[in-house]
């Protein structure tokens, strides 16, 4: 992606509390309104958030981070969350990205690994990463190209 094209993309980044899926809705929906300037939309489901950052024709990039929260709030069905997002993906609008971040390295390592019932590989790219220490963190500006 370019330095000009990343420019147009609405970023959202959401850092999932360990709550239900109703009340991380809730807070990224007030993110999205944030976003968007529309005070007065609400959704009741994550697939109706993401169809209608699809309807709106801007580009969005949108980063939930600590996706492990969200499935370790639902152990009565711990694959009720990846359920829901694998059909979020598949009906991924064009004009919107998703990133699923998590620390939990077990958890995502299991959205990656082959024989799974659900597909979380219809991404253009994984990254996969190490630990970081502070001793290792750069202050000098980087560029992600996507």
């Amino acid at each position: 992606m370019e330095a000009a094209e990343l420019g147009k993309i609405k970023t959202v980044y959401y850092e999932c509390l360990q709550t239900n899926l109703d009340t991380n809705l809730k807070y990224l929906t007030d993110l999205i309104k944030d976003e968007t300037g529309k005070e007065f939309i609400s959704f009741d489901s994550f697939q109706k958030l993401f169809d209608y950052l699809g309807s709106t024709g801007d580009k969005y990039c949108i980063i939930i981070d600590e996706y492990c929260y969200l499935k370790m709030q639902n152990r009565k069905d711990s694959n009720y969350v990846d359920s829901l997002f694998q059909t979020i993906i598949d009906r991924m609008p064009a004009n919107v990205k998703l990133i699923l971040c998590g620390s939990y390295i077990s958890i995502m390592r299991e959205l990656l690994e082959r024989g799974r019932k659900l597909n979380f590989m219809p991404f253009s790219a994984v990254f996969r990463t190490s630990t970081i220490t502070s001793t290792r963190i750069s202050r000098s500006p980087t560029t992600l190209r996507i």
